[in-house]
């Protein structure tokens, strides 16, 4: 996989610090620009100081000793191997006495500076000496200066930009390594993690954070094909009672016999699936997000007296005794409350202790929710167990041979009713005391939406 585009991570760097040692030696380049500046006008302005006091020299020397010819062969001595001053001596708003040759051809670039020396050679008016440098060795220095500097601060940018680019890409090869590896996942390969030991220290949480999430993903496609497996198993039951007592229904309708009992029995194995499909649909419809009616309920307790009402036969048969304790009131769904104290009572029937207690707990929580749980006494489940029971399908080898009669959906329909109404399910077993139950928001009105 290319990283060289448009939009890559190292060309947007090598832009961006690019970018930031232009602007750098821009900076710093002006700064020796500037420094070296006024260094040569500071250097320019002593040499004329120098120059002038050399001049005033030779003129106090010329009143000594007045004679032109020897100051003018004085101030050609001066001049010589100094291209770059002019000398210009004459009487004030008068002749001219003396006059340097011109080199600077008419040259604008040129700093003088203008002084009075006493009157001389028995004169009265004063001598007004005009020296001029031209500075046109020292401007194209630093024109030969901002030039080299240009082109320094470019040649630095580009290779800085190249050098980012190049060793971006090198590092990015770690990454490529990754996505190779995630090319070669598949829903059979799950299993396999992400070797990201190779990447820098700030991508190592995406690898953790990637291979937590196949550890997910790994999970649920395990709990899919269970439950596939377990979707086959429920159905293939009923399926094969149905088609064996169909063929010996058929055999007994052509010796002119018809036997109600087969009928009953196949009535009933129909009536089977269709809770398990029912409840598949009600699972589905819970996964896909539905939510739960918001009625007012004044009394749970009393909700729970009514499905206990409704299971007075299995009870009295297995000699339980069921007893509520607490109360609380809230705006829930009314049946799918109903349906889940059913399945946590008849779950609960099942594996007591005959002759034994049923409490139905009713506990206000804080922060706005209500816990309903149901507690028997019986064989504690295996801690290994508690967490799967409340998956689709769900029984311990054990209840296997119950089958016929229960498919494993109860617990299921238990958590997804929690969550319609914003809770969640528990379950704990220890001493042989398993209590199973879940949690309700008492007004989910005032944080989430409720179905109408």
């Amino acid at each position: 996989m290319s990283h060289k585009n448009t939009n890559s991570l190292g060309q947007r760097l090598s832009r961006w610090l690019a970018l930031q040692v232009l602007i750098s030696f821009a900076l710093v380049s002006l700064a020796v620009y500037l420094v070296i500046a006024n260094y040569l006008t500071s250097r320019q302005f002593d040499g004329l100081r120098e120059k002038q006091d050399l001049i005033e020299h030779l003129m106090a020397e010329s009143r000594q000793n007045p004679d032109m010819d020897h100051l003018r062969h004085q101030l050609n001595d001066f001049l010589e191997g100094h291209p770059e001053l002019q000398v210009v001596v004459q009487y004030q708003n008068g002749p001219i006495i003396y006059e340097g040759v011109d080199t600077f051809a008419g040259d604008p670039d040129v700093k003088e500076v203008i002084f009075q020396v006493p009157a001389f050679n028995g004169g009265s008016q004063p001598v007004q000496v005009t020296l001029s440098m031209n500075r046109h060795a020292d401007d194209e220095l630093l024109r030969w200066l901002t030039i080299a500097l240009t082109i320094a601060s470019l040649l630095a940018t580009m290779a800085v930009a190249r050098g980012v680019y190049w060793r971006v890409n090198r590092e990015l090869k770690s990454v490529d390594e990754l996505v190779e590896q995630i090319d070669q996942l598949t829903a059979y390969t799950l299993e396999s993690r992400l070797d990201g030991s190779s990447l820098p220290t700030e991508l190592q949480p995406l690898v953790l954070q990637f291979n937590d999430m196949l550890e997910r993903l790994s999970n649920s496609y395990k709990q899919l094909e269970n439950f596939n497996a377990d979707v086959a198993h429920e159905l293939n039951t009923p399926l094969t009672n149905l088609i064996t007592s169909s063929e010996l229904s058929l055999r007994t309708m052509r010796e002119g016999l018809v036997d109600g009992a087969i009928v009953g029995s196949n009535l009933e194995e129909l009536h089977r699936m269709s809770e398990i499909i029912r409840s598949m649909m009600f699972l589905s419809k819970a996964e896909r997000g539905s939510q739960a009616r918001c009625e007012s309920v004044i009394s749970i307790a009393k909700i729970a007296l009514e499905v206990i009402d409704y299971h007075e036969a299995l009870l009295s048969e297995s000699e339980l005794d069921v007893v509520v304790k607490g109360d609380a009131d809230g705006k829930f769904d009314i049946p799918l409350l109903k349906r889940g104290l059913s399945n946590l009572l008849g779950n609960a029937s099942e594996h007591a202790t005959p002759k034994s207690a049923i409490n139905v707990t009713i506990t206000p929580l804080k922060d706005g929710f209500v816990s309903v749980s149901v507690s028997n006494h019986g064989q504690s489940i295996d801690p290994e167990e508690l967490p799967r029971i409340f998956n689709r399908f769900y029984r311990s080898d054990a209840s296997r041979s119950l089958s016929d009669q229960h498919h494993g959906l109860g617990l299921s329909i238990v958590a997804a009713i929690a969550r319609m109404h914003g809770g969640h399910h528990f379950a704990r077993s220890n001493n042989g005391l398993t209590c199973i139950g879940f949690t309700l928001a008492r007004n989910r009105q005032a944080y989430t939406q409720c179905a109408e």
